[in-house]
């Protein structure tokens, strides 16, 4: 009989358990009065504040990468958090090493930012009509002001326009400073790992770059950078880089 018991317990118990959530949603529930990205006026928001408090970073998820209303609401917040309380920083889901990095060397006037982002944040947001405001209003304009939004990158697919076209140039260069080029068995092998990356760099635009032939070249070369870097405690944004490629 102590199922019979444990189950008829659990079902007595359902009923209540339901009470408790619709009761804790209805006192925690805060209406939000719109999520159009313009709107100026954050007062239905404060609940939001209040939640986040003195954290320094926050995650804005979504369902899925198709949902409009939720990249408006975003916005908004983005907004919010900006202006009210002080976050400097926006990090997409896109490009580490381009992002990052291109932004960093890009000259800020509103036609070269809305470009650039065009072309180093995932196309899911940068071509959404949702995001529109965000990426050709709100970003370029606070670089007209004393208070600007700065952009980062935190994904390890490293293959958008500023990376595709910079990437392994900039590595050559980085490998050469810190003498790890000089570590390769050849001079040979070491272009053979730049072409490599190159390839890799190339695959998504151009299927079939990255040949076969080019993987042993390109993992024979990162372990060997790996090993470097960790022998020398380098804790630079590149070693982030080596590991994502």
């Amino acid at each position: 009989m102590r199922p019979l018991t444990t189950a008829a317990c659990l079902l007595l118990c359902a009923p209540a358990f339901g009470q408790d959530i619709r009761s804790y949603v209805k006192t925690h529930t805060v209406p939000i009065a719109t999520v159009d990205p313009a709107s100026d006026d954050y007062a239905d928001l404060a609940a939001v504040g209040e939640a986040i408090g003195e954290a320094q970073v926050v995650m804005l998820g979504e369902q899925d990468h198709g949902d409009g209303p939720a990249f408006q609401a975003k916005t908004r917040l983005i907004k919010y958090l900006h202006e009210r309380k002080g976050f400097t920083v926006l990090a997409f889901e896109s490009d580490f090493y381009g992002l990052t990095t291109g932004w960093d060397q890009l000259t800020k006037q509103p036609d070269s930012i809305r470009h650039f982002l065009q072309r180093n944040i995932f196309p899911i947001w940068t071509r959404s009509a949702d995001c529109r405001y965000l990426f050709e209003q709100y970003i370029p304009q606070r670089f007209q002001t004393g208070n600007p939004l700065q952009i980062s990158g935190f994904d390890s697919q490293l293959y958008l326009d500023y990376s595709y076209a910079h990437l392994s140039k900039d590595l050559d260069g980085y490998l050469v400073r810190q003498g790890i080029a000089s570590k390769f068995a050849s001079t040979s092998d070491y272009q053979q790992f730049l072409a490599a990356v190159q390839g890799l760099l190339a695959e998504k635009r151009t299927p079939g770059a990255y040949r076969p032939g080019m993987r042993k070249a390109l993992e024979n070369g990162l372990q060997l950078i790996s090993k470097a870097q960790l022998a020398t405690y380098d804790t630079s944004n590149w070693s982030r880089v080596i590991a994502s490629l």
